[in-house]
Parts: C-alpha cells; sequence; structure tokens
C-alpha cells in the first residue's frame, strides 16, 4: 500500500503553486514554478520536479471502461495499463501486464501469463482474478449503454463474436474463449481505452478517482483547472518507474494559449497539436514530433447524391485534386498524406495503392460533361476537436482545387446531433470525415464502408463484394492472405470511388527544451514516465 502521507503534503503545495485563475493567469506566468517544493539543488531526475501537460479539454471522467475521449486516454494512460501495449511506432501488441498470450490452433483460446507481483495502488493484488473480474464487468448483463468500446474489445452473444468464456485457471494464468476467430483479438487487449485493468474496489469510483497499476498514481483533480498524478514509488517495472515527480495536466482549449504557454515555459508539454500550434512554434525552443497514429481523413461522396451517384463523376471530383499538396496547406506537420485507406504500419507488405491522379484540366472537362458544377459538403464541428478543425481546414482547401475545376462547393460546419441528422437524411454530397482504429488494425477503417449506419457509413456505399472481403479481412490471421484481402478491399474503394484517402493522423506532441523522452505510442497515447526534465 502506498504510504500517502508525504504525497498529500506535496499535493497540497504543488496545487497551491499552480493555483490559478483563468488561462490568461496560467499563461502570464503564475503557473511558471513547476516545482512541489523538494526540488534538488542539481535539478536531477526523479526527486521533486513536476511536469505540467497541456491538453485541449478536460476529460469527463477517468473509468476506461466508460471515458474514451482523447483527454480521459492522455490521462488514464499513466495510471493505468492494460494485458497487452502498443510501442511508439508499431502496431503489433507487447507483453505488459500479462505476456503475449499462446493461442490454440483453432484460433478461439487465447491463454494469457499474467505477471507476478504486480499491485494496483490500493495495494490490492493484480492477478488472474482481478483481470477476469475487469473483463467480465463489460460482458452480457454487466454492459452497459456507457462502455463505448466493450462490443469492439470484447463482442457480444447477439453478433456472435468476442468472447464466449474467461476463466482465471490460477493466480497467473487466464483463458479466454472467443465466439468467432478474431484477427484483432490480442490488439484490441493492447488499446488504452476500454480495456485497462481497473483495481475491482474501484469498479464504482474510477470515473473521478482512478485506482491502477501504472507509472503514476492519481492525487486530485479540481475540476476546470487540474489533475494531479504523482509517481507511483512501488511501481512492478523498476526500469519503467517515472523520472518525474507527477504530472499535472492543464486543460487549455485555445491553440494560441497552449503556445503561449509552451513559448514561456508555464506548460512542459502539450498533445491536440493543430497546424497553426506546429507553424507558431517554429524557431522557437520547443519540439514537435511524433509518429504515424491509425486514423483517416478522407473525402466521402454520397453514393446516392443525384449529382455523385455515378462513379464516373466521382472519379473526375477527384481528378480535381492535388491531394499531397492539399494535406500540407490543411495540416502541415499534423498529418502525412494517404496513399491507402489503411496506414502501410497497420498491414504487412501493402503496396501504396493507385487512386485518381492529379488532372485538373481533365476533371474539369469530365465534370462539365457530366453536368457536375454545384455541390454541398458537411464536416463536424461537434466538439472543436483538434481532428474536427483539420476536417474543416481540409474542406476549404478541397473547394478551392473544386472552384478550379468549376464547381463550386458550399461547405457546412454540424454540431453532432446536426451532423447525424444530415447523415441520415443523406442531403449533401460531399463530406470531409475522419475515421480511427483504436485497436492498430486496418479491419476498422475498412468496416465503415460495409455498415448499414448512415453515420459510419457517410458515404452510403453498398457493395455486396466489399463486404464479402471485408468480413474475410475480420477473419483471417495477420500475413500474406490478409494483406491480400486488404488490396482487394482498397482495390474496390479506387474503382467505385466512395473514398478518396487524405491523410493519415500524426499523433504529435510537444515538448519545451528542458524536456526530453515524452513518447507517444500509434494510437496517440502519451507515456509520460519515460520523460525528464533538466
Amino acid at each position: 500500500m502506498l504510504d500517502t502521507s508525504k504525497a498529500v503534503v506535496s499535493r497540497r503545495l504543488f496545487l497551491r503553486a499552480f493555483a490559478f485563475a483563468g488561462a490568461s493567469g496560467f499563461i502570464s506566468g503564475c503557473a511558471g514554478n513547476q516545482q512541489s517544493g523538494e526540488q534538488p539543488a542539481d535539478g536531477s531526475a526523479g526527486e521533486g520536479y513536476m511536469l505540467s501537460v497541456a491538453l485541449p479539454s478536460e476529460p469527463a471522467g477517468l473509468d476506461p471502461a466508460i471515458a474514451d475521449s482523447s483527454a480521459a486516454i492522455q490521462v488514464m494512460a499513466q495510471a493505468y495499463e492494460s494485458l497487452l501495449q502498443f510501442g511508439s511506432d508499431s502496431c503489433e501488441p507487447a507483453p505488459c501486464l500479462a505476456e503475449l498470450p499462446e493461442v490454440s490452433a483453432d484460433g478461439l483460446t487465447y491463454t494469457f501469463a499474467i505477471r507476478k507481483g504486480i499491485k494496483f495502488h490500493d495495494g490490492s493484488t493484480f492477478d488472474a482474478k482481478a483481470a477476469k473480474q475487469n473483463i467480465e464487468r463489460q460482458l452480457g448483463a454487466n454492459r452497459t449503454d456507457s462502455m463505448p468500446l466493450a462490443q469492439l474489445a470484447y463482442g457480444s452473444e447477439e453478433t456472435k463474436d468476442g468472447i464466449a468464456s474467461v476463466e482465471a485457471t490460477d493466480a497467473n494464468t487466464l483463458v479466454i474463449k472467443l465466439r468467432a476467430v478474431n484477427a484483432a483479438f490480442a490488439k484490441c487487449m493492447a488499446m488504452c481505452a476500454g480495456v485497462p485493468m481497473v483495481a475491482p474496489s474501484a469498479f464504482k469510483t474510477a470515473m473521478d478517482n482512478p485506482v491502477g497499476t501504472g507509472p503514476f498514481v492519481f492525487g486530485e483533480w479540481q475540476k476546470g483547472d487540474a489533475i494531479l498524478l504523482q509517481r507511483n514509488e512501488e511501481y512492478w517495472d523498476s526500469e519503467g518507474k517515472a523520472h518525474a515527480n507527477g504530472l499535472i495536466f492543464r486543460f487549455v482549449s485555445s491553440d494560441e494559449d497552449r503556445v503561449a504557454a509552451l513559448k514561456n515555459g508555464s506548460i512542459d508539454i502539450a498533445n491536440g497539436l493543430t497546424k497553426s500550434i506546429a507553424l507558431s512554434l517554429e524557431g522557437s525552443s520547443c519540439t514537435v514530433s511524433g509518429t504515424m497514429g491509425t486514423g483517416l481523413y478522407y473525402l466521402a461522396c454520397n453514393t446516392s447524391s443525384k449529382s455523385l451517384a455515378d462513379p464516373k463523376a466521382r472519379l473526375a471530383l477527384f481528378k480535381a485534386l492535388d491531394v499531397p499538396t492539399i494535406v500540407e496547406a490543411s495540416m502541415g506537420k499534423c498529418a502525412e498524406y494517404a496513399r491507402s485507406i489503411a496506414p502501410p504500419h497497420m498491414v504487412e507488405n501493402l503496396k501504396d495503392y493507385q487512386y485518381a491522379g492529379y488532372d485538373e484540366a481533365a476533371a474539369k472537362d469530365e465534370l462539365k460533361k457530366l453536368g457536375v458544377s454545384k455541390l454541398s459538403c458537411i464536416v463536424s464541428a461537434g466538439t472543436g476537436t483538434p481532428e474536427e478543425k483539420g476536417t474543416k481546414a481540409l474542406a476549404d482547401t478541397i473547394c478551392g482545387y473544386l472552384a478550379n475545376a468549376g464547381v463550386t462547393v458550399e461547405v457546412e460546419a454540424l454540431d453532432a446531433e446536426a451532423f447525424d441528422a444530415r447523415a441520415k437524411a443523406g442531403t449533401y454530397d460531399l463530406c470531409v470525415a475522419t475515421c480511427v482504429s483504436r485497436n492498430a488494425d486496418p479491419l476498422p477503417l475498412l468496416e465503415p464502408l460495409a455498415s448499414k449506419d448512415a453515420v459510419q457509413n457517410i458515404a452510403h456505399f453498398a457493395d455486396e463484394a466489399y463486404n464479402k472481403v471485408v468480413g474475410q479481412v475480420a477473419t483471417t490471421q495477420n500475413g500474406p492472405a490478409r494483406t491480400d484481402l486488404v488490396a482487394q478491399c482498397e482495390a474496390i474503394v479506387a474503382t467505385q470511388a466512395p473514398w478518396l484517402p487524405l491523410c493519415y493522423f500524426t499523433n504529435a506532441i510537444a515538448q519545451t527544451a528542458p524536456v526530453t523522452g515524452a513518447q507517444v505510442n500509434v494510437l496517440g497515447a502519451m507515456r509520460l514516465n519515460t520523460a525528464q526534465k533538466q
């Protein structure tokens, strides 16, 4: 059990040092003293300095079974861990609380060896029984509508997939049997939300008081202001013990405020970067770095639209777009031009697929012959996240290119409710949207075009051949055969043109000059136990 007597004093000193009223006070420097009162004279890591982290929004809660926003994930990734984990540059899971599973020949039984000697932050033991309780919490009648990733991670009896049974055969052995082969099941067990392990004693309170096994322990949450985490002095992985004494997460929604805070040293690290932030930091002492993520920005053509029902019209439209230049102009370092729906690091040996090449003259001629001269475009602006700002920036730039090809486009930025209503009604021609693979597998990027849900399948695309291949991707293990199936999906999309891939997310973070070592994995979750401040 963690001794909290010293920790309580540290929290009080720390929060008093960081108290401020509003973002203006934060940026002007009242948060600039990032010490807990115990900073050593030599500034060495691990004894006394805190790292201040800016998030673009405040989490609604910190229970991984319920919370799945980007802001929540950044905090939860420090306090919780999953059976497996993703690294910074790989979409293949690695050991974490458990070793990589042994999988039966029929692909239905997964046996996890749970690491020994791991404790939750409340001092209770993490073992196979605790893992079983975490999984059963989201199965069957225990599942609630507030558990957004339960279906992806664990499936259901209704859909005839996912977990059929879970057993702790001994303290360190967890046996999971599936109803059907799921090529991505091990990846699901490495997700940053939905599957991280919560102390069973905290199931009812984890939204406000997280209790996990991670390198940082929850300290205090001042709603509307900050979340404090402190170093886990009894962390099970001695090599992964945090360097910093703790983390203070601040909620800074304004891009300009985050830039100013980074430049004046009021914060050490920021995520949720946009092109404007990255550009504003150029020439400063701050560094911007990141890795290719698991999300895609794409342009969808509404195949039920009168103007774009003909694939020839959609292909002609795509010819009007110089996608690499559009991405650079709209997104800068915050995205990477997409040559396929599935990012290359997700699929072994997947070759770049040739979507419509840029040819403005041909596009103008073909669109005129097809009578395409005026279109409508919708984008989501429900919460103003960096991703939604990206869709609007891409849509605006695309409009300029289409205007050069003789097509006028009106862009509407809609709140979440209005966006869903328009998607269901199908009263639009184009949509710039995003799709994210929460488990680093290509299937969630391919499935929307096979969905009967109009909000998911914003292109209203229906193709039996495509749906059949997507089903095969779901049950085929990684290897040449699965790569070939993904390529078949890409070929159908390239020919029928319901989507034009635009760019992949870049999981970018900014750090001030004194900070090194902060990491971000392929799912975009920061890992801050590795971060140090000189």
